[in-house]
């Protein structure tokens, strides 16, 4: 994405992430606070919107990437959707309910052998 892509698709995150954590709004209210933030841990790019992808793939090393704490992050929260998602999935079944779930193909080896598991 350009500049003005990155920038936009920020703007309407940063509301949603207030809205489920309201400390959040303190911290980064909007995209004018990234700035601040982005140079107080990256000082070898001028702009936070040039932030690159490799700095937030769940399995790079933020040591290898330059995202330092990045990757991690992801990391965990790709871990925190995959639990979730196990089980809204096997609470569904286990119900009775048929399921079809459309994930990104990261998440299906991760999950299978959980619900698997459960589901026998």
């Amino acid at each position: 994405m350009n500049e003005e892509q990155v920038k936009a698709a920020i703007a309407q995150l940063l509301p949603k992430a207030s809205q489920m954590l309201p400390a959040f709004a303190d911290v980064l209210p909007d995209t004018a606070s990234l700035q601040p933030a982005f140079e107080k841990y990256w000082s070898a790019l001028a702009e936070w919107w040039q932030a690159p992808t490799a700095w937030f793939t769940p399995g790079g090393n933020g040591e290898e990437t330059g995202g330092k704490f990045t990757n991690e992050i992801n990391r965990h929260i790709s871990e925190f959707r995959d639990l979730h998602m196990y089980r809204l999935l096997t609470e569904a079944v286990l119900r009775g309910e048929r399921v079809l779930a459309v994930v990104g193909r990261n998440h299906v080896p991760m999950q299978a052998p959980a619900i698997r598991c459960t589901l026998k």
